[in-house]
Order: structure tokens, then sequence, then C-alpha cells
């Protein structure tokens, strides 16, 4: 997959030469995007070889293109080619307002791709190129989002956070092979030479030569990346230093990348504090029923295993999942504006319903499924407002151990946010785990039939009659060939830091790592988790 697109990146090479070459040899490219991008940087340098005034003719077609050469040509007196110029100028192009408007409401990330491209043959914006490659990642598998990935590379050679999107993205898929060529590229070059370890050292710990990937990320100049990447090459060595049993170092490169990423004036109880306000409302769930019986919500807590079924449930051709969309932070955005008001509460919950299901129904896609899962693992610290907006929604609940829970919330790099805020400290992501479950157990108990309780472990080592036990739940028919879900992973982008490891599939085994840090959940912070070790039965001390 994807070899010929690599390849491309080798006309980087041409840089050291001169910048203008560089440019005239994109100029000469048969993919319409990259040699547009490489005439107009020499129309507005004033710099186009009078062998490519043709092919700039040729590329007139783009009213971009047709503007620039236009000029380019009267003042250079080539009026034959003015003409020319002039003829093939496109009357009309770009997207309408409508086309717009449709693909952002409909969370159209394909077509939103395309008016990006069409955008930029129309005004030569070259941050278009780069929105269209943002829209690929997010809406597309990695083998049709490549091509926009190397274009936005090409176009815009000296910025490095393209290159980063890049073998971010190989990393997340598991495209070893391409990211070893991509490395060994950009290496050859001497380019974007501190990125490329990054990701060298990703190849190096794959191949198992752990020291020398340590190595790598040792002799990275954290001066040339912003907080962010720096923050994530951390987490880097984190996982690096606990694969080789180096758990002290491990941890420092964890508290160093909390500081880096932890937002001023931060408050790791903001999460609680919303969800008590919101708690308050006074709700009859008797007066509006909730007709919606089609739409589930798949949660637990970060990191305990969601991802893995979202993606099995998404094989299934009558399932529909939609990954951590927005939909509640719409429910809560209406109910935190009305603070503690009782009247007209009846038409605030159906506002609040009617907000949550469109951002459901304006993002369905397939059009044999008739079961909407909503995944959003941290909506089980709402249960209590659940339950009053939603009485009768039915729930998939993934319980994994709380350890192995935690301590992936702790090491794990997030964006920030009012939930990963609470995962700044180890103590204060054993409380919003604490608080979470408590908030779900007094709500729903371990034999609602609102709920079907799914074992990350069980679901691993025991796939067929779990999976079976879940369709039953949803009302769908069992599928022998949901094991073959990595499959359907592959064709999908990948949204969450998990899914790395969903693309091997189940010979990846029970993932646990809360053994390697056993003296952490010794401390007096880890005791609020023993009580949810004795009620998911599983063992406090390592086996």
């Amino acid at each position: 997959m994807g070899a010929k697109d690599i390849e491309k990146l080798t006309k980087l090479g041409d840089l050291q030469y001169s910048f203008s070459g560089y440019c005239a040899a994109l100029v000469a490219d048969n993919d319409p995007i990259i040699a547009t991008a490489g005439a107009l940087r020499l129309l507005e340098a004033d710099t186009v070889p009078e062998y490519l005034f043709d092919r700039i003719v040729e590329l007139s077609c783009y009213g971009a293109v047709a503007r620039h050469a236009g000029s380019f040509f009267l003042i250079h007196y080539e009026h034959k080619r003015f003409r020319d110029v002039m003829n093939r100028a496109p009357a009309h192009e770009g997207a309408s307002a409508r086309e717009l408007i449709e693909a952002a409401y409909f969370d159209d990330g394909r077509k939103r791709r395309s008016i990006e491209i069409q955008e930029f043959f129309r005004s030569g914006v070259f941050e278009h190129i780069d929105a269209a490659a943002h829209f690929a990642l997010a809406s597309m598998s990695l083998k049709a989002a490549l091509p926009d990935l190397i274009r936005s590379i090409l176009v815009n050679p000296h910025d490095m956070r393209n290159f980063l999107r890049l073998g971010r993205a190989l990393r997340m898929r598991n495209e070893l092979g391409l990211l070893r060529r991509l490395c060994d590229i950009v290496e050859k070059i001497d380019i974007f030479p501190n990125a490329a370890r990054l990701f060298r050292a990703h190849i190096l710990f794959h191949d198992g030569q752990y020291q020398e990937a340590i190595g790598h990320l040792k002799a990275v100049d954290f001066s040339k990346f912003i907080p962010d990447v720096q923050a994530e090459v951390y987490a880097q060595c984190a996982h690096y230093y606990e694969a080789t049993g180096q758990i002290d170092l491990a941890l420092d490169m964890i508290l160093k990348q909390k500081k880096i990423i932890a937002p001023k004036n931060l408050d790791p109880l903001q999460f609680e504090t919303a969800i008590e306000r919101r708690k308050r409302i006074q709700v009859d769930p008797a007066v509006i029923p909730d007709l919606r019986s089609e739409c589930f919500i798949l949660t637990g807590f970060p990191r305990s295993g969601t991802t893995l079924l979202k993606t099995i449930l998404e094989h299934h051709p009558h399932i529909e999942t939609f990954d951590e969309i927005p939909a509640f932070v719409g429910v809560a955005n209406i109910l935190d504006k009305c603070g503690q008001e009782p009247d007209g509460i009846v038409g605030l919950v159906k506002a609040a319903r009617d907000i949550y299901y469109n951002e459901i129904d304006r993002r369905r896609r397939k059009s044999l499924a008739r079961i909407f899962i909503d995944k959003t693992p941290s909506l089980a610290a709402e249960a209590t407002l659940l339950k009053k907006i939603f009485p009768q929604k039915r729930y998939v609940f993934l319980i994994r151990h709380p350890y192995d829970v935690v301590i992936s919330c702790f090491k794990h790099y997030f964006t920030a946010n009012i939930t990963t805020n609470a995962f700044m400290s180890f103590e204060h992501t054993c409380r919003a785990y604490d608080y979470s479950m408590s908030q779900w157990f007094n709500t729903y108990k371990l034999d609602s039939e609102q709920v079907c309780y799914v074992r990350y472990d069980s679901l691993v080592t025991n796939f067929n009659a779990e999976t079976v036990r879940i369709l039953v739940f949803l009302g769908v028919n069992p599928l022998e060939s949901l094991q073959n879900f990595a499959m359907t992973a592959k064709k999908h982008p990948a949204r969450t830091p998990s899914h790395e490891k969903i693309e091997v599939g189940l010979s990846l085994g029970v993932q646990s790592a809360w053994q390697s840090y056993s003296p952490l959940f010794k401390r007096p912070e880890a005791d609020r988790l023993k009580k949810w070790l004795v009620m998911f039965g599983y063992p406090e001390s390592p086996s």
C-alpha cells in the first residue's frame, strides 16, 4: 500500500540545489495538485523557466494558475500564451455556499476534502491543501488519505508538522514498511532530522532494539518541537523504558509529559463539579418517553476497551458506531444554561434529546444499519443525568481491571480537556475512576436489564460467546465474520490512540501493564480502587 506515494518524497532532495529548481520539478509532476502548487510558487516569484511555459498554460484550466499566469505572460510579452491562458481559464469554479454548509452539517469529511481541493485550485491558497489532508485522514482509510498527506509535505516542504502527521498516521496504522522507507528518504536528504528520529526509534523498538530506540529519542533536540510534540516524545520514552523494566525512568518521563501539557490554572476536579451541577436538574422521566430505542451508548471509562468493541461491532452490516462525537456535549451545554430553574423543564428535556439525536442522525452513513451506537467512555460519570434525560436508554458497558485502566489513563498522552485534566496526576486519575464508577453503579446495578456488561478480558479470550451475547442484546443477528474486525479497522480512519493495537486483532491477546507499576497501587491514593477490584472480581496482587 502506498509505496509509490511515499517515493514521491524523494523530490525533496531537489531542495538542496535551489527552491526554484524544486518547484520546477513539482510543475512537471503528473499530479495536478502538486503541479499547480509548484506553478504558483514559480509564478509568484517570477522565476518560471521558459521550458515550462507551455506546462503553465496547460495548468491554466485552474483559476489560481490562470490569474497568475495571465499577468506573468503579459509582463514577458508572451501574448499568444496569454490568449491561450485566457481561453483555458474556467468561467466558474469552486464549491457553492450550499455545498459548504451541507458538508459541514453532515460532518462529511470526504466532501469537505473535495471542497478544499476545489478551493485550492480556485484561490491558490496553500492552506486548503493542508485542510484537505486533515479531512482525508479523519474520514478515509490511510490508503485513500496517503496521497493528500504526501501532497501536504511536497507543497510546504519546510513545514515539519505535515511530516509529523504522516509519520504518526503510518505508525498508528502499523505500516512499518512505509514508515521505514519514509525515514530512509528524509534521513538521506537530511530534512526534519529530529522528527525522523522519533519514527526511526519506533521502528527500532518494533525490531526489538530497545536500547537503540531509547538512544534515538535521547538525541532529539527538544527545542525544535512545540510543547505538544515534546509531550509526545516523553510519552514514547516512557513506553520504551517500561518495556525494558526501567519503571522509575518511565514514571519520570510520564511526569515530565504531564508538566508540559497541564493547562494553566488546572482544576482536576472540574469534571466532577460540572457533573454534580447537572445532576441537580429535576426531571420526571414519565413525562416524555424516549422513542429512539435503536440508539445505544457504549461506555465504561477511557482505556477500558471501548475502542476494541466499537471496532468489532462496526464490522456488522446492521450496526453503525460513532466515535466520541459531541452529541452529549450539546445536551450538557443546553442543561448548563438552565441552572436549577424548574420552569419549562419538559421543553428543555425535549430540546436536549433533539440535539443529541440530531448529532447522531447527521453522521449516519451505513444504508443497512438499524442499530446506532454512541461510543463515549467518559459518559459513565453522567449516569444520573442520563437516567433522567434518557430513562429507557440501553447501554453496553466495558469492564477492565481497574488498575490497568487507571495506569493506562495516567501514563497516556491525551489532548487536554475537562475529562483528561483529571489524569494529570496518579491521585486524581484514581479519584476520577472511583467517581465515575460510583456514579454509574449507584444508578445501574450489575443485574440491570438496561445494561450489557462486558469484561474486556472475556471479550478477547472468549470472543465468539461474548459477541453473540452482545449482539443478542442489541437485537441483531450474530455473525461469525466479526472475527475479521481488524480488516474493518484498516478501512476506517484512526480516531483514538487505541487504534494502533486494534488493527493487530485478537492475536495481541489481553493487554495488561499494571503489574509493572504495582508499587503505585500500594499508595494510599489507590485505596479507593480496591472496592472495584472486589466488585469486578479482579486480583489485587500481581499473579
